[in-house]
């Protein structure tokens, strides 16, 4: 049993095809359909009702109560309206008991689907055709093994995907359950050393929203950074991300400031509610190094009995100060400055009355998003060699247009009527649609046939960039 179990993990290749799922190649005429309980085709989602962007992790496992081999795969489901990412390391066979009944369970197909929008969606099944054990004849006088091929489907199952709360809908930068902290490496520093500031948001669920939250410091402190490191694994519970923003602060001088709490928002697809997770506040003391205690001496601008008060802050002597507005205001230098903060303040306004509008509106900010988001699917596409990297190439387009142009786009015809909607130049709309065909085509090729991933994918980053600047 365990030797007809490995023959079956060899063969069974997850994307050779014999036909369709709905066609009428000779495959499906000469062979029949099983309908007995020896062998089963399951289609197991971890969950039947998920929230729009909630992913879900779908199991698909052969449950084996007899002897079955040369298993091969006629038709893959397509994953219409999801976002697919099959996990590569599988289980082994194990026992499993299913409706009252023994079997070896056989994990043929693990794969994380991210809903795009609210409704019902439909997993289309998985179709197999593979050499079953018939019951040994009586009548024989050598009883020798005998197969017959059967063609086995897994069936339809249907998912519910509920809308997210819209109220703060495009508030959250994340859908599943995260944790949230800050830390600095050493709360009293002398002054000249680099301080260390780092924010990490880990959890499981949809991660690719999430961004570095905004710091809000002291205007005198230097920020740089952050630094960006992001480890995301596919588990079988789901996608689980590890996201790490290191900034370097410098304080220009001595004394102490406060690093203000710092806040993530997610929505919790268990509770079904948004939730907010605050930061530690952290205090940072800056204190006087002996270079600079030592200039401050050169210079005439300390004595040696004001160096120093409790609080390790550098005292200096009123006589090298000037009298406030005798040397600055009035002069050249003055008013040149106040024209530049009369543009500045203009440009802040501008700034603030647009973000409060984009904020107020979630399919605005939607929008605003949607070339950053498609982006960042394809360079995360550009290395892979799978047929399937192709047609998640296409669903990341469709979904970029569906958020852009703020419609359901679901096929190229859907999308070529909406840019031409648009007034986008037909060069623009060909050459997507050529992008499309390409992905569509590559999904049905043999293996070894996949056309220049890496090429493709530089080209729709371009043609994208052409339509976001046709749709502003």
């Amino acid at each position: 049993m365990a030797v007809l179990l490995s023959i079956l993990l060899l063969v069974l290749l997850p994307y050779q095809q014999y036909t369709t799922i709905d066609g009428t190649k000779v495959q499906e005429g000469k062979h029949e359909l099983y309908k007995g309980n020896d062998v089963l085709l399951l289609c197991v989602p971890s969950k039947h009702r998920v929230y729009a962007g909630e992913p879900v992790t779908v199991n698909y496992k052969l449950l084996t109560g007899t002897s079955v081999k040369e298993a091969g795969v006629i038709s893959a489901p397509m994953f219409r309206g999801f976002n697919a990412e099959e996990i590569k390391t599988l289980g082994a066979a194990k026992p499993e008991r299913y409706k009252g009944r023994d079997y070896t369970a056989i994990y043929l197909k693990q794969t994380i689907l991210t809903p795009h929008k609210p409704g019902t969606l439909t997993l289309e099944p998985l179709t197999i055709l593979l050499k079953v054990e018939l019951p040994p004849n009586p009548d024989d006088f050598f009883q020798v093994e005998k197969y017959k091929d059967y063609i086995l489907s897994s069936g339809n199952v249907e998912i519910e995907v509920l809308a997210l709360p819209t109220f703060m809908q495009g508030l959250a930068d994340a859908i599943g359950r995260y944790s949230f902290s800050t830390s600095v490496e050493e709360s009293e520093v002398t002054l000249g050393d680099v301080i260390n500031y780092k924010i990490m948001i880990s959890g499981l669920g949809n991660s690719s929203n999430i961004t570095p939250p905004e710091l809000s410091l002291p205007s005198h402190i230097e920020v740089y950074g952050p630094t960006t490191e992001i480890d995301r694994k596919l588990t079988a519970e789901g996608p689980a991300s590890k996201h790490i923003y290191e900034y370097k602060l410098v304080p220009p001088d001595t004394g102490t400031f406060v690093i203000p709490v710092l806040q993530f928002t997610f929505f919790d697809s268990e509770k079904g509610e948004f939730i907010t997770l605050p930061s530690a506040e952290h205090e940072i003391k800056v204190n006087a190094s002996q270079q600079y205690i030592q200039k401050a001496i050169e210079n005439g601008r300390a004595t040696h009995s004001q160096l120093l008060n409790n609080n390790g802050l550098l005292i200096l002597d009123a006589g090298s100060l000037s009298k406030r507005g005798s040397l600055f205001f009035g002069s050249y230098t003055f008013f040149t400055l106040f024209i530049l903060a009369l543009m500045l303040y203009g440009v802040a306004y501008t700034y603030i009355s647009y973000t409060v509008k984009i904020k107020a509106c979630p399919l605005l900010l939607r929008r605003k998003k949607a070339l950053k988001v498609a982006k960042k699917r394809i360079t995360s596409l550009k290395d892979e060699k799978s047929n399937l990297a192709l047609s998640q190439l296409s669903t990341t387009i469709l979904t970029y247009l569906s958020d852009r142009l703020q419609v359901t786009i679901l096929t190229s015809k859907e999308a070529k009527q909406e840019l031409l909607k648009q007034r986008v130049p037909l060069q623009i709309i060909d050459q997507l649609q050529e992008v499309l065909w390409r992905c569509y085509e590559a999904s049905y090729s043999q293996a070894g046939r996949t056309p220049n991933l890496q090429q493709i994918c530089h080209h729709t980053r371009v043609i994208l960039r052409a339509i976001e600047n046709a749709t502003r």
